[in-house]
């Protein structure tokens, strides 16, 4: 089996070429690992450039295990209590009503190991459409309170961008340390649900609309929590949402 996956950015595998990077066999599964430094948003298991599952584009989710037809399973293992997780965070950045305001951002729900924040209304400022945002741990009356006083959350290189239903890493700046250099990921200007997992150290971004009960092409969407347990009334954390042979992992709020 072959591996091919991407981001908006660059293609995700050691190979560069179409079909992709080999898979390794352990355990009677198959197992493929980015390149370090790269976070896919896409992915493409086929048979060497042949059959493909799930039929082609799939989503790619950190940890997942995909099965033939393209629907896949969380690791259900408890997460481990990460240990740089705050007591609080907040989003800032290029979000309506909040330009990089120091003094005020958007304040996440702790949810476990995750932070989540709903409905982020991101502005961008500029003639191409994009917004910037990073997390922090404390707010400040300026930049320089701010940094002496918060941990902040961003990405490994300036400007990463997230997709939707997307993820990428998180790295931590310290207070007085590097905090001033906190590096922002980028996203489309638009509204999204936002979650910070510290149990993995990744960023993800999820369509509001995708959460909504609604039926796509007169198929009733159903939802399972992350250990594979159907949930008739989902609120309140991240589910798997199937609705008909398309699998997605949404976020849904109160």
């Amino acid at each position: 089996m072959k591996v091919w996956a991407w981001n908006d950015s660059e293609n995700c595998t050691v190979a560069g070429e179409w079909p992709g990077d080999d898979m390794t066999t352990k355990d009677g599964k198959l197992y493929w690992e980015a390149p370090a430094g790269k976070v896919p948003t896409g992915i493409i298991f086929s048979d060497y450039g042949g059959s493909k599952a799930g039929g082609g584009d799939l989503p790619f989710v950190n940890g997942a295990t995909y099965k033939p037809d393209g629907s896949y399973t969380i690791d259900e293992t408890p997460d481990p209590t990460p240990v740089d997780m705050p007591s609080q965070l907040y989003v800032l950045g290029n979000i309506f009503g909040q330009q990089w305001t120091t003094n005020q951002g958007v304040q996440m729900q702790k949810n476990g190991n995750r932070y989540e924040a709903y409905s982020v209304v991101f502005e961008s400022t500029g003639t191409d459409g994009m917004c910037y945002f990073n997390l922090t741990d404390a707010l400040g009356a300026d930049w320089d309170a701010l940094n002496q006083a918060a941990n902040r959350y961003g990405a490994a290189t300036e400007g990463v961008t997230v997709g939707i239903n997307a993820s990428a890493a998180i790295k931590l700046y310290a207070n007085n340390i590097d905090a001033s250099a906190c590096k922002s990921w980028s996203v489309k200007a638009g509204t999204y649900n936002v979650v910070a997992d510290f149990s993995t150290m990744m960023i993800e971004l999820y369509s509001p609309s995708a959460v909504e009960m609604v039926v796509e092409d007169n198929i009733a969407p159903v939802y399972y929590n992350l250990q594979g347990i159907k949930v008739d009334n989902p609120h309140n954390g991240l589910f798997i949402k199937v609705t008909g042979n398309k699998v997605e992992k949404v976020l849904i709020g109160k």
